[in-house]
């Protein structure tokens, strides 16, 4: 059953809100743990340079389609997303291989602006673009889940509000895809994908957590175990 289309244009904005509110967080909680530790550590920028292109290319999109909340979403989040990348070129020991993957997105950007201003594609040949690059940013974060289980540690993952966020924002975007009369997966499958990565994210990060409190607990008990003196005759059965 389609919903209305003031129902739709609701769940729209909802989305808006809430993909601005992980944009938002994944800069507030990042940028200052970089800042204040003056390094990167285990953390990617693959992800934040996928982000940035597919917010270029969505803003590219809006705008063949007039679209302010796609215009509006895309543009905060290129700005928020190319600061980050920007703080990470500044703080990483691998600067020239963090330019050199930007120069590979800038370079795919600039074709897909030729193609689009010479005719050889059209915008549902953008949607197609958006939607190719709205899955990068989910498997991004997917290929680092081999670093979590190598190092043991959440460190090269988003902070865990980013994804609870994304657990809000994308349902929102599936049902603004796929509640009116016409199916659109370019929005909808990516964000199913957005779904399942949220969800592992915040599964991986319970898992460490609960971890290292069981970590914590032996180590408040060890000194005390290790410090008690036993008679060896008290054992003697």
């Amino acid at each position: 059953m389609a919903l209305p289309p003031q129902t739709l244009g609701s769940f729209a904005v909802a989305a808006d809100v809430f993909t601005m509110l992980v944009l938002l967080a994944s800069w507030l909680t990042a940028v200052p743990a970089i800042y204040k530790s003056r390094e990167v550590g285990r953390r990617s920028p693959l992800p934040n340079i996928a982000a940035v292109l597919s917010c270029c290319v969505g803003l590219l999109y809006g705008c063949s389609r007039r679209d302010g909340l796609v215009i509006g979403v895309s543009v905060a989040g290129a700005v928020m997303q190319a600061g980050y990348v920007g703080v990470f070129v500044y703080f990483s020991p691998a600067w020239r291989l963090v330019l050199v993957q930007c120069a590979v997105a800038t370079v795919t950007y600039a074709a897909l602006i030729c193609f689009y201003v010479f005719g050889l594609i059209d915008a549902g040949g953008l949607a197609y673009a958006a939607g190719a690059c709205a899955w990068l940013v989910p498997t991004m974060i997917f290929y680092n889940v081999s670093n979590v289980w190598k190092d043991m540690s959440m460190e090269c993952m988003p902070h865990v509000i980013v994804p609870v966020l994304s657990l809000v924002s994308t349902p929102l975007w599936i049902v603004y895809a796929y509640g009116g009369k016409e199916l659109n997966n370019y929005v909808g499958l990516p964000n199913c994908l957005g779904l399942a990565c949220a969800l592992l994210q915040v599964g991986l990060h319970g898992y460490f957590w609960k971890r290292g409190r069981e970590q914590t607990n032996i180590d408040e008990r060890a000194p005390l175990l290790e410090g008690r003196s036993v008679d060896p005759a008290a054992t003697d059965c």
